[in-house]
């Protein structure tokens, strides 16, 4: 190499260096219109246009320096980093390999190795490379924070918490450590700290879209809307990666009934869905009853965040076991309500067919609930630290038949167990009311009220009918004999009260116009709904004011003992179902309780559950199939005491014989259901 060429790498490198990336650029590429086969400005050219995100031509650049020296490792690795950024994991993880293969004491490759198993869901794996960098370079302070994130998706969060912790003792202003602290933090369940941390982050960058979107998710949780959502909108601004948290910043305004904009923010989110940008699906159940645009949303996201996994190989067939083996995975068995309708129908099994197995993510201890759900089962596994492909090894140990998802798209969901494969069938049931969109789920449980035999293909599962409802209430909540007045729930002595207990995120405005105009047409009648803080409250005071409504027509219940909650569904008149998102257990509890529910039926899974309950417990009559329909079934049974009595009479009559309220016959259903496919199974090639 002549002087010359040196001198002027020298000051290409300088000014790389000082951030004049074109400059440098231009040094480089008059070196090599001097010398075109210049292997060293071919690789900073590659490196400045990674940096400036040129990706195709950063690779291309790298692969001319392979041509003459292929063993660059410096190549490979950059190579690698360029494959990676562009979404090409399996590539990248080749050209790490192949640098380390080069140069094992490459620090840097070791750690980018690490994140490509990481992206290609290998945690374990991942966790070995950062083990391997950090051997090579102990104050690396990239890798410790790697491994810090790769340790909280193994679930160690004490370790994940000490290797953040040791990043950040190292470079105090390193904001990728504060960020993944502040992630761990919450896992912990320490939200407040999670908080704090995420603040010092954005004392550092305050436009780093990370730290403000899991800032805002942290808010969500402790239930702060307003600051969550000024959070969220902060995130968006950092740019179109955070497209993942409109549903989360249309939720969160929906909770506070913060309407404003409301059309153009769904016609907003449905336009990114039709684009194929991933979105969280849940929050599309309350604002779309779109079957199709549910199933695009929902397959995006399983595709983007849970790909089918194959480490684990394949399940080896086995001979039928004397009794089927029922796997079932939940956050939620706790103090929720899937706990209480899924603890009697674990109890109702019949244990000289099958075997019954819990596996439970539940983010806390065991409270009295979860205690029940161990005495139901035969094995309790409490595997909320094990990551999911431990899980699913587990599942596979324990020779569980068949798997049964009970969360879907929810809270504290571990999809990533199903994506493993923990059993050879694999289905989804009763949290998630809409498809998972998921290819490893290979059945959804349902009815022919909630998915119709021509809704089928709208569904990525198979669609399995259960007889009467899907939906389990075997356990109701007691009812207290205590002897609650109107006066002391806030209510008029006389007139009608309509009521809905729903959670404030499932009132849309369309639902609301309707309930106004009940309230307007019924002189005297109130509207009693569930206290959801002031915030809420406040707004729909006002939504009611804006519509010609006096905002003291609205009464809200406060929170009460459950069996003192569930008496006083009897000083009520009419529940009004929500829609697009109908009641569930809601729904269940009023009908247990003796309130008539009227609901409007729509298209989707989410908008037909309480339609379901009717038709189960022979009430269809209190089904409509529009809301023009809703509104004059209910201005009938105001108008009609003798008619509203009657519903009432038969209610009280059929809930103790009724389907709807039988654990043990449910049982059955369900497992014939499993049987049948467990048998399909068997017979598959």
């Amino acid at each position: 190499m002549t002087t010359d060429v040196k001198a002027a790498l020298q000051t290409g490198l300088s000014l790389y260096e000082q951030g004049n990336v074109a400059e440098a650029a231009a040094v480089y590429k008059s070196i090599l219109n001097a010398h075109p086969q210049q292997v060293d400005a071919l690789l900073m050219l590659g490196v400045l246009a990674l940096q400036m995100r040129n990706l195709d031509v950063a690779v291309s650049y790298f692969d001319n320096v392979l041509v003459l020296d292929p063993r660059s490792a410096a190549a490979h690795n950059n190579k690698g980093l360029a494959l990676g950024d562009g979404g090409r994991w399996q590539d990248a993880l080749v050209s790490h390999e192949r640098a380390i293969a080069l140069n094992p004491n490459q620090a840097e490759a070791h750690s980018n190795r690490g994140n490509a198993l990481l992206e290609l869901h290998r945690p374990e794996d991942a966790l070995a490379s950062y083990e391997s960098a950090l051997a090579l370079k102990p104050d690396f302070v990239e890798a410790l924070n790697n491994r810090g994130n790769v340790l909280k998706e193994l679930r160690r969060y004490r370790d994940a918490l000490a290797a953040c912790d040791a990043a950040l003792k190292i470079n105090a202003r390193h904001i990728g450590a504060h960020i993944n602290r502040g992630n761990v933090l919450q896992e912990l369940g320490k939200v407040e700290e999670a908080i704090a941390t995420y603040d010092e982050a954005l004392t550092i960058d305050p436009r780093r879209g990370e730290a403000h979107y899991n800032r805002g998710n942290a808010l969500f949780k402790m239930r702060r809307f307003p600051e969550a959502i000024a959070s969220y909108e902060q995130a968006l601004k950092a740019g179109p990666k955070f497209d993942l948290l409109r549903p989360l910043l249309l939720e969160a305004k929906l909770r506070m009934c913060d309407w404003q904009d409301f059309a153009s923010q769904v016609h907003n989110l449905k336009g990114a869905i039709a684009e194929s940008r991933v979105v969280m699906p849940f929050s599309m159940l309350a604002v779309a009853d779109e079957p199709a645009l549910q199933k695009q949303a929902a397959r995006a996201f399983g595709a983007a965040l849970y790909p089918r996994i194959s480490s684990l190989g394949p399940i080896p067939r086995q001979a039928r076991p004397a009794r089927i083996r029922i796997g079932y995975y939940s956050s939620d068995f706790r103090r929720h309500p899937a706990a209480f309708v899924m603890e009697p129908l674990l109890r109702a099994h019949d244990r000289t067919r099958f075997e019954v197995f819990a596996f439970s993510f539940a983010p806390d201890e065991l409270d009295d609930i979860g205690k029940q759900i161990v005495g139901a089962v035969d094995k309790f596994f409490d595997v909320r630290n094990e990551s999911d492909r431990s899980v699913a090894r587990l599942s596979r140990e324990r020779g569980i038949d068949i798997a049964v998802d009970l969360n879907g798209h929810t809270q504290y969901a571990r999809t990533g167990i199903f994506a493993e494969r923990c059993a050879p069938v694999q289905v989804a049931y009763l949290g998630y009311p809409g498809t998972t969109g998921i290819e490893h789920l290979d059945y959804i449980l349902a009815d022919d009220t909630i998915i119709p035999p021509e809704s089928h293909g709208d569904f990525a599962e198979q669609v399995v009918s259960l007889p009467g409802s899907y939906l389990v209430n075997g356990s109701r909540p007691d009812i207290s004999d205590q002897v609650l007045t109107r006066a002391a729930m806030g209510l008029p002595d006389h007139g009608f009260v309509f009521s809905c207990f729903n959670n404030t995120y499932k009132i849309l405005p369309e639902t609301f116009d309707v309930w106004m105009r009940l309230l307007k047409r019924v002189e005297g009648s109130v509207l009693w709904l569930r206290a959801d803080g002031p915030v809420p409250a406040q707004n729909l005071r006002r939504e009611a004011e804006a519509r010609g409504v006096r905002g003291d027509r609205l009464v809200f219940a406060a929170r009460m003992p459950i069996d003192q909650h569930m008496a006083r569904h009897r000083l009520a008149d009419l529940f009004l179902d929500t829609w697009l998102y109908n009641a569930h257990a809601t729904a269940a509890d009023a009908l247990w309780a003796g309130l008539p529910v009227l609901t409007c039926k729509g298209r989707s899974f989410q908008s037909r559950v309480a339609a379901s309950m009717l038709n189960c417990i022979g009430l269809p009559e209190l089904i409509a199939n529009s809301p023009e329909a809703y509104e004059a079934i209910a201005l009938q049974l105001v108008d009609d005491h003798t008619r509203r009595n009657a519903i009432r009479t038969r209610l009280a009559e059929s809930r103790l014989s009724s389907p709807l309220f039988d654990a043990a016959l449910q049982a059955r259903h369900i497992e014939a259901a499993f049987t049948s496919l467990y048998e399909r199974y068997e017979t598959e090639a």
